[in-house]
């Protein structure tokens, strides 16, 4: 019996793929804001 549609694992991993680049996006923003905002060697230097 064939189904229609896509399966949970490759709905799994759709959601898992999305997820990764919005992190990744998230975190390439926050680097370049930091850098921009010479904030990171504040931070690197407090913790």
């Amino acid at each position: 019996m064939s189904s229609v549609g896509i399966s949970n694992e490759q709905l799994n991993w759709s959601v898992h793929m999305v997820g990764q680049s919005i992190s990744d996006t998230i975190d390439f923003n926050t680097e370049n804001y930091f850098r921009a905002h010479n904030f990171m060697p504040l931070i690197v230097n407090t913790v």
